[in-house]
């Protein structure tokens, strides 16, 4: 019996053992198991973490793209702003340039057209005079040769007929 009762306590405790061992194995298997799980999703983790980095990283980015090219677009539409100015200056400078070119051109064609307007008059007053002395020339002449004295008067209205004079010196003196 007591070999009996040892052998069935061997065997018990084989059992024990057995079952112990199967509980280890099976817990190293959930272990490992959960290990790997765990594993893979620290793995997972990890990589998301990383993802999100990358993606705050490249945000930030294109928020100081999107700045800088504000920047740019005011510090353009100022240039821009400037250069319209500019151009309106110009412009202006241009136009007056021009209107007194032409003001210079009209007072030159002006001086050139009244220059030959006196000209031209000149030239036919003393056409006029030089007609009117040769005409006032034979007249005396003929009155010499006739033997008639040289009559003022009449020689004088010769030489100032109302066709002679123009209107406007034609008015009579006012005497104050």
């Amino acid at each position: 019996m007591i070999k009996e009762a040892k052998k069935s306590a061997r065997a018990v405790q084989r059992k024990q053992r057995m079952m112990h061992h199967k509980e280890n194995l099976a817990n190293e298997m959930l272990e490992g198991m959960a290990g790997k799980n765990v594993g893979q999703l620290a793995d997972f983790l990890s990589k998301e973490l990383v993802r999100l980095q990358e993606e705050q990283r490249i945000h930030a980015f294109a928020l100081l793209a999107e700045r800088k090219r504000r920047m740019r677009e005011a510090e353009e539409s100022g240039k821009r702003q400037v250069e319209e100015r500019r151009r309106l200056e110009e412009d202006e400078i241009w136009r007056q340039m021009c209107n007194c070119h032409q003001g210079t051109m009209e007072t030159y064609l002006e001086d050139i057209i009244v220059r030959s307007v006196d000209r031209t008059a000149d030239e036919q007053a003393r056409s006029e005079i030089q007609a009117k002395a040769r005409k006032s020339t034979k007249l005396l002449m003929s009155w010499r040769a006739r033997g008639q004295g040289c009559n003022r008067r009449i020689w004088l209205r010769s030489w100032f007929t109302p066709s002679s004079c123009p209107k406007w010196r034609r008015k009579p003196f006012v005497k104050i």
